[in-house]
């Protein structure tokens, strides 16, 4: 099993950790229901068609957390928004602490700005050892494509 995720509409490498995907099946399940409240007769259809938007754009935005990794750079996927960063402007990606969570991907950029932190990589607020090595496992290949495109880079 491959821990990098190939994504069907372009060659490029979508990173992001299996609790990823627990999260956009339960937005999934939410959007449905509240699609599914929305079209019912009675005073629920008001209600459905307030919580379809918002719970529609967390989905997506969920879909998106992760680091998509390209020839120039990487794209990292938010909440909100997503950035993109260029290889040269990244030193290392590390696994440290964000908040309550004890285990996440970060993004150390070579000019000493503030880290950024990875959204669709961590091991949760009560991490496993499982999770734990997986996260790992993730900035590590992560590494490995900084470390190769640098190589590329290099004359």
């Amino acid at each position: 099993m491959s821990l990098r995720t190939a994504s069907t509409s372009r060659p490029d490498g979508v990173y992001r950790t299996r609790d990823q995907f627990l999260g956009i099946s339960i937005g999934m399940v939410a959007v449905v229901g509240a699609i599914v409240v929305s079209v019912l007769p009675g005073r629920g259809e008001i209600a459905g068609f307030i919580f379809v938007g918002p719970l529609g754009y967390l989905t997506w935005r969920a879909w998106l957390a992760g680091v998509r990794v390209h020839d120039d750079g990487v794209i990292i996927g938010g909440f909100l928004m997503s950035r993109r960063v260029s290889w040269a402007d990244i030193e290392r990606f590390t696994v440290e602490s964000a908040g309550p969570y004890p285990c996440v991907g970060r993004l150390i950029r070579s000019d000493g700005k503030r880290p950024i932190v990875l959204i669709g990589i961590d091991a949760g607020r009560r991490p496993t050892k499982k999770s734990r090595v997986d996260t790992q496992a993730k900035v590590d290949l992560l590494n490995a494509e900084l470390a190769r495109h640098r190589a590329a880079a290099t004359p």
